[in-house]
């Protein structure tokens, strides 16, 4: 599991530009570091990344609060854009994420953000079950 040892939020509207009804324009770069194997990882959300936080279907998002950055470093992970920064033999290179690591990244962003750990098992499960036709490897 991803274990995160630093994390941006996002907790003012000026790092989002609403497009419309579904989708967000991330305004300002964001990172999320994380700890995986022994090895330091680093995912670089540029300011141009579009999100719908998620693509929670309308009838679960009172469940869920959709808005939780993890959500969009979900949908960047998922992205055909996505890579992470990874230090091996001190030098620097990235690597294309697999679908479990995203998912997996899901999941321990949401702890870090504080979500319910019951929540969270929801999440994961969904995202495993029905998020292949979104992952562009």
């Amino acid at each position: 599991m991803l274990k995160f040892t630093n994390a941006v939020k996002l907790t003012t509207n000026w790092l989002l530009q609403k497009i419309d009804d579904e989708f967000w324009k991330v305004k300002s770069q964001f990172i999320w570091h994380m700890d995986y194997k022994n090895k330091n990882y680093s995912a670089i959300v540029n300011e141009w990344f579009t999100t719908n936080f998620g693509s929670i279907p309308w009838p679960f998002r009172w469940f869920f609060d959709f808005t939780k950055i993890s959500y969009i470093l979900h949908d960047y992970l998922y992205s055909k854009e996505a890579k992470i920064k990874v230090m091996e033999d001190w030098e620097y290179r990235f690597i294309k994420p697999t679908r479990l690591q995203a998912d997996k990244a899901l999941a321990s962003a949401l702890l870090v953000e504080k979500e319910n750990k019951v929540k969270i098992w929801f999440i994961f499960r969904g995202v495993r079950l029905f998020g292949k036709k979104h992952f562009h490897a």
